[in-house]
């Protein structure tokens, strides 16, 4: 557990600098990243910019009140759990948050273990939430064994589950190079003509370290992708291999343009989940075109 608050990242929102401090450091401590804002506008702007995990919102605050934040929050992710602050006197508009999507609301003066204790329930709602999702989507690419339509289902579950812009499946074909065989948000030029060694470029790297990446703001910030030509419309991108009994497939590529917010660490092994499921599907529907082909022929 430790090891995954390190990348769950928590936006602290008060008009109270001495609030701010107190739950930064102690969330800071209990191994959370912590981001603060002082009103709802400024949160905002935050978390229009940058994806978060869970929000600790007061509900009176100038500017922009916790309600008006909490309506924002859900526009921009409606998946996004919101906890609210509040005082004695202002119980009827933690029921309002509530019936306005927050996940909770809990009472000033507060006691840090009963705050912790909530942040821990909000957050395995929204685990489940997403291990939900993975095993619709599971379900989604093991209902067809025709392997076009498959290819089908994967593209539209990457969108609707992972937040992927732009995505495609590279196979190993007959040379073995990674080819594109589906995508979405990429010309035509690009999905035809591509195809890549073991080892060239981002895909085949990954192809070849049977390790998936997760990469953020671009290729800029890592060395050893320096001089490898990216597409800078993308944000963010995950890359992970198609591995099925050991056997290497392909490769999985999604990615988040500059519009959108980076993946993170949540996102990257929803991912590794999905791709083991999508490889075995996969592999499945390859041997079912081989029988079929094979007895075509006989």
């Amino acid at each position: 557990m430790v090891e995954e608050k390190k990348h769950i990242h928590i936006l602290v929102v008060d008009d109270e600098l001495g609030m701010r401090d107190l739950l930064s450091l102690e969330l800071k401590g209990q191994g959370y990243q912590v981001s603060v804002a002082e009103n709802g506008k400024e949160a905002t702007e935050i978390i229009r910019k940058q994806k978060f995990d869970l929000v600790i919102s007061d509900l009176s605050m100038p500017q922009m009140d916790g309600i008006t934040l909490l309506q924002n929050i859900k526009e921009v992710d409606p998946e996004l759990e919101v906890i609210m602050a509040t005082g004695h006197g202002t119980i009827e508009s933690a029921v309002k948050a509530m019936k306005n999507g927050a996940y909770d609301f809990i009472l000033k003066p507060f006691n840090l273990d009963e705050l912790s204790l909530l942040i821990e329930k909000a957050l395995e709602k929204k685990k489940l939430k997403t291990l939900l999702a993975l095993s619709e989507a599971s379900q989604a690419v093991f209902s067809t064994i025709e392997l076009d339509r498959l290819l089908e289902v994967i593209m539209a579950m990457l969108q609707k589950v992972l937040g992927a812009d732009e995505c495609s499946i590279m196979l190993l074909n007959e040379k073995n190079k990674l080819a594109i065989v589906a995508s979405h948000g990429l010309s035509s030029e690009i999905a035809q003509h591509t195809q890549l060694e073991i080892g060239e470029r981002v895909a085949g790297a990954v192809a070849k370290e049977r390790r998936a990446r997760l990469l953020i703001d671009g290729l800029e910030n890592y060395p050893e992708f320096s001089g490898v030509e990216s597409n800078k419309r993308v944000k963010s991108s995950i890359i992970c291999p198609l591995l099925s009994q050991g056997e290497l497939l392909g490769v999985l590529n999604i990615s988040r343009t500059n519009q959108g917010n980076n993946f993170n660490w949540n996102d990257l092994q929803s991912t590794i989940i999905f791709a083991s499921q999508a490889a075995s599907a996969i592999q499945n529907a390859k041997l079912y075109q081989n029988l079929k082909k094979a007895n075509q022929e006989i």
